[in-house]
């Protein structure tokens, strides 16, 4: 039998671990961040505190030909919200497509994120930090459909490779000028001779007008594969030397 002076109290005991249980689930002042799919801390530079970053599937749309996925990206610093926006992606994301590089070279890490995994090509799509606002800039700040990206920071310039088909290559070189990149030359690569490995290479500049050959070579697969300087100098300063 029950003592009819303890049940009062196990009641309030009851009350009050209830209350403290709604609480909890009705008033998560970080829902994005414990609610992230995976996130990652990093540091915008060596001189600032280590923030992270996180993603949280939320939806997704379809139609005949692809699926894009929406994500919420929380930016936080010790568990403080710093920003929350959207982004679409037509990959479903992983912490391995994600990685941190200076693309606009302003001494802060920005985002770089590849959208789409694929057998030939993947979409690199980066969002620039804003230091200012120590936020990231929600629009996006460049893409490329590419199988890498080589960043440069001495010359502030990209190259980007692809493959065009099973016996074609291109590398693309951009300019970051004036807060945006320019494409400014293009190497072709194509295999002209399966039995002997021979490939066609030729680099084009772009002009006002119409694109200008300032390279073409016949080379063999030792060839390509081996020293680059001469056709690297070619893409990225449009000549032999680099001097």
């Amino acid at each position: 039998m029950y003592n009819v002076k303890i049940i009062p109290f196990m009641c309030v005991l009851l009350l009050l671990f209830g209350y403290i249980m709604w609480t909890n689930s009705s008033f998560d002042t970080n829902p994005s961040i414990i609610n992230d799919d995976f996130s990652i801390s990093f540091k915008p530079n060596e001189f600032m505190p280590e923030l992270n970053i996180g993603f949280l599937h939320i939806s997704e749309q379809s139609d005949e030909f692809f699926t894009t996925y929406i994500y919420r990206c929380t930016l936080s610093q010790a568990d403080r919200v710093l920003q929350s926006f959207e982004m679409e992606l037509t990959e479903v994301l992983d912490s391995s497509f994600v990685n941190f590089v200076d693309v606009n070279f302003d001494g802060f890490l920005d985002v770089e994120i590849i959208s789409v995994s694929g057998s030939s090509n993947w979409p690199f799509v980066y969002y620039r930090y804003d230091a200012d606002n120590k936020a990231f800039d929600e629009n996006l700040f460049f893409s490329a459909l590419c199988r890498g990206v080589n960043v440069f920071p001495d010359t502030k310039q990209i190259i980007v490779t692809s493959r065009g088909g099973a016996y074609y290559y291109e590398r693309e070189m951009y300019q970051y000028a004036d807060g945006e990149y320019t494409n400014m030359r293009r190497e072709y690569l194509e295999r002209i001779d399966l039995d002997l490995m021979m490939y066609d290479l030729r680099i084009m500049q772009y002009d006002e007008d119409s694109p200008i050959e300032i390279y073409s070579a016949t080379l063999t697969a030792e060839e390509y594969y081996g020293d680059t300087t001469i056709r690297d100098n070619y893409l990225r300063f449009g000549k032999r030397d680099n001097s």
